[in-house]
């Protein structure tokens, strides 16, 4: 079979919760990004309701214009939960029992002291053909069908963000690597900048790879920018064509960026103080600024380390958070503290105390951070960058 130089993804997300608002939809922009950094071109993201006739149309029409189609939710036990038989209905297969799927789902439900119940079973069926794609974070496991008809793949998971994170650290991620086009041949690189809005970013990047392009004779690098506040991420695809310009181009961002660039590559300010957590240290943090977005912070990124972690661990077992309060002297562990400060040239006191050594900085929220004057307090944004400030702060000092 000859590839195509790009594949074609489309995302269903199934749930009422969804479509009615009392769940935020996330998993598709999670699933989008690192599909496209594998080389694939997402065009749709598309949240049906737990309807039958809807769930079916869209497969339908998923089926004809997509080289390949993710779909998150609706695998569950309950009578909601039937993305499994409107795909087989659909492909006109019949759902076969998957006689291991269900030995696990009644170990974890008894390990954890649950009633093994008889609708449970319905999440150990999957359309004929499948290949089963095993939830280590869940009870539903997910499916994978590849080659049906023009479309080269389905991968079918359940709708926890963790679960989904499982499975494609589990084997998912391979299985799409080995079918993305002239991977080999496709490099990304990536770079994080803060303090710069995006438009600004944009207009001194394209002045660079304008020049490239001019002096190297060579087609133009690819581009993609990601505003995801306070960061603004830079995204470069080199190809066959383009990567012998790697390291000019590293050279020119390093240079135009340097007052903003904090990193390459992707990686979380979270995870120093997540990590401290999970080897089983504590971890104590006073936070009088961000009103609780930086333990909100906290917790999402904990749920997408947490399935990756060789051993079950608690946030919260390693964790003391208070929102006000101030450290208390000679407390045990890493102990980081943010603070206002009214009345002084700076906006926000940093604190972080590792063993004997403690560490302070003052910081002042740049301009994209505020709304009105410095001194008339912190709204939601500011408090998002304080909140993000003291994450890099604390993960360089512990």
């Amino acid at each position: 079979m000859v590839l195509k130089q790009q594949l074609d993804i489309r995302i269903l997300a199934i749930g009422t919760e969804l479509t009615d608002g009392q769940v935020l939809e996330k998993n598709a922009a999670w699933l989008a990004s690192r599909l496209t950094e594998m080389g694939y071109r997402v065009l749709e993201h598309r949240t049906v309701s737990d309807d039958r006739s809807a769930i079916e149309q869209a497969f339908s029409e998923f089926l004809r214009s997509s080289d390949g189609i993710v779909v998150t939710g609706g695998l569950g036990p309950t009578s909601d939960d039937f993305t499994r038989h409107c795909l087989a209905k659909v492909l006109g297969r019949e759902l076969i029992w998957d006689e291991p799927s269900w030995a696990k789902i009644a170990a974890r439900l008894s390990q954890r002291g649950i009633p093994v119940t008889e609708n449970q079973r319905a999440q150990a069926f999957f359309p004929s053909g499948s290949e089963v794609l095993l939830n280590s974070a869940g009870t539903a496991n997910g499916f994978w069908l590849e080659d049906v008809g023009s479309t080269r793949f389905v991968a079918v998971l359940p709708g926890p963000p963790a679960e989904i994170a499982a499975i494609w650290a589990d084997g998912l991620a391979a299985k799409l690597k080995a079918l993305a086009p002239r991977m080999a041949d496709r490099k990304l690189l990536l770079f994080k900048t803060i303090g710069r809005g995006e438009g600004l970013l944009a207009t001194e990047t394209e002045r660079i790879l304008d020049d490239l392009e001019a002096e190297s004779g060579v087609s133009r690098i690819a581009v993609g920018y990601r505003a995801n506040v306070p960061y603004v991420e830079l995204k470069f695809w080199l190809d066959q064509e383009t990567v012998g310009l790697e390291s000019s181009l590293r050279e020119k961002v390093k240079a135009a960026f340097s007052d903003v660039l904090i990193g390459e590559g992707d990686f979380d300010f979270a995870d120093r103080l997540l990590n401290v957590v999970a080897s089983g240290d504590s971890v104590s943090i006073f936070d009088n600024v961000t009103e609780g977005l930086l333990l909100e912070r906290l917790k999402s990124r904990f749920a997408v380390l947490a399935p990756l972690l060789a051993r079950p661990v608690s946030l919260f077992a390693g964790l003391t958070y208070q929102c006000g309060g101030t450290m208390a002297p000679g407390r045990a562990g890493v102990v980081c503290e943010v603070v206002s400060m009214p009345g002084s040239q700076w906006d926000i006191l940093l604190t972080v105390r590792a063993g004997e050594k403690e560490t302070r900085k003052e910081f002042m929220l740049p301009g994209l951070a505020r709304v009105g004057s410095p001194r008339e307090g912190f709204n939601e944004r500011s408090r998002r960058w304080a909140a993000e400030l003291a994450l890099r702060f604390w993960s360089e000092n512990v």
